[in-house]
Formats: structure tokens, C-alpha cells, sequence
């Protein structure tokens, strides 16, 4: 395991407020069968065979599960973090004031 201290640290905490920010908005959106999908597929990377034997689904709706619910999760990413962008960026520049050369 490779550990530089001093950043990591910081990195880990970081990721961690998105991560918690990001399941919360995805608890919001998905069914319980999309979560607990959600959760054996993309959180614990459970292999598809296993989850169809679990869920009693084949593979071909776990495939399409997993490709929509890892969509779902770059959409949330990009809201949570284009929300930030986009309140920073209008405060700190604004193109009205700006002379015209």
C-alpha cells in the first residue's frame, strides 16, 4: 500500500463528505431494488453471477442495472459538483463589468 502522509489524508476525508453526499442523493432517486443493487454491484463490486443467484435476475438485467445506476452516479457527481462550480464561478467573475478594449 502506498502512503504519502500529509495528503492523503486530507484526500480521504474529502472524498469521503462526496461520497456520503452522493449516496444520500442517489438513496433519494433509486427504488430499494435500484439500492440494493447499487450497493452489491458498485459499492461492494459483488460479481454479476453472484448477484443473479442472490436476486434471482439474470445477467443481462443486472448489466443494464449496473450500466443505469452507474450513469445515475456520474449525473449526481456532476449536480453536486457543478452546484459548487457554478456558485463560485458567478461570484467571481462577472463578464458585465468587464470594458470592452
Amino acid at each position: 500500500a502506498m502512503k504519502d502522509a500529509g495528503a492523503s489524508p486530507d484526500a480521504t476525508v474529502g472524498s469521503r463528505t462526496e461520497l456520503a453526499r452522493l449516496l444520500e442523493a442517489l438513496r433519494a432517486r433509486l427504488s430499494p431494488r435500484g439500492l440494493e443493487l447499487f450497493e452489491r454491484l458498485i459499492v461492494d463490486e459483488e460479481p454479476i453471477d453472484d448477484v443473479a443467484r442472490a436476486t434471482g435476475m439474470t445477467r443481462d438485467a443486472l448489466y443494464q442495472w449496473k450500466s443505469r445506476l452507474l450513469r445515475q452516479v456520474r449525473e449526481v457527481a456532476a449536480e453536486l459538483r457543478g452546484g459548487n462550480l457554478s456558485d463560485t464561478a458567478s461570484s467571481t467573475r462577472k463578464p458585465q463589468g468587464v470594458p470592452h478594449s
